[in-house]
């Protein structure tokens, strides 16, 4: 049930996506204006924490238990596509990547400055330095927003269902809004199995041997962060001499490429445990 939730979810996504698309976040903000976070003490933002984020998951578990059972299954799965195709989102940020992109080839790298910062939400204060650090951020968040918008969520759907892979998109947004010490350390949790999965994954797709076995060492390690385990695999690191600005852009779209393998390979793991009765 899961992996065909997930097809027809990745389906629809392809079928309906816009390109300034943005999901409603305004129930979500409407449910944790009541609480002042940010001036709570650490029981009472776990409190808010619970309210804006387990809470709504129960709920959403006790309804699609509810209908479930309703014309032999039908509305239960209808209403499972229809939420997570809202996890995923139905904004193409592929083709912010190919704005970029346009951008850079054309040699304009101002506007290529202002695509990163205003579409690919890069820090304008650190991918100003020159177009070679602008290019490795936009690599960067090309990679990390890969993994939040698809990877996690895909990973949560697969461990714990559709209401598992909402309370992870909540929690991503609760640890947004307030940037707290123990927000940080949640979403670190929430991301190190999928990172390091996606980092094996990433090394079969890719360069096996320069990074597979530097892969299967951060599944010991834990205290390198999400980001830094899945850049490390992608084996980003080039030297002022190394860089290239007419290549840039082919090694941009060869991350892209590996990206799309990797998710396949998700695919296709999903599909052989569904086969084999584990999801």
């Amino acid at each position: 049930m899961k992996f065909m939730v997930l097809l027809f979810s990745l389906l629809l996504q392809r079928q309906t996506h816009k390109m300034d698309y943005e999901r409603n976040q305004v129930w979500f903000e409407r449910l944790v204006k009541p609480f002042d976070v940010i001036n709570l003490s650490v029981k009472g933002q776990v409190l808010a924490y619970l309210t804006a984020v387990v809470l709504p998951s129960v709920l959403l578990w006790g309804a699609l238990a509810a209908i479930a059972p309703l014309f032999w299954g039908l509305v239960g799965f209808v209403a499972q596509v229809l939420v997570f195709l809202y996890i995923l989102g139905r904004d193409d940020y592929s083709q912010h990547f190919k704005q970029y992109k346009a951008c850079w080839q054309r040699q304009d790298y101002q506007a290529a400055y202002i695509c990163a910062h205003e579409l690919l939400n890069v820090d304008e204060k650190r991918c100003a330095a020159s177009p070679k650090q602008l290019h490795q951020e936009v690599t960067e968040a090309l990679i990390y927003t890969w993994f939040t918008r698809f990877f996690v969520v895909v990973f949560w759907l697969l461990v714990a269902g559709v209401p598992g892979a909402f309370g992870c998109m909540l929690s991503y947004w609760f640890a947004q809004t307030y940037r707290l010490d123990w927000t940080h350390i949640l979403v670190s949790a929430l991301e190190w199995i999928p990172a390091r999965i996606l980092s094996v994954s990433m090394a079969l797709a890719g360069d096996f041997v320069g990074s597979f076995s530097k892969s299967m060492t951060y599944f010991t390690d834990f205290h390198t962060d999400s980001k830094t385990v899945l850049l490390g695999s992608a084996q980003l690191n080039e030297s002022d001499s190394e860089f290239s600005v007419s290549e840039a852009q082919d090694k941009l779209s060869d991350i892209n490429q590996l990206m799309i393998r990797c998710a396949i390979i998700w695919l296709l793991m999903a599909a052989f445990f569904t086969i084999f009765g584990r999801l």
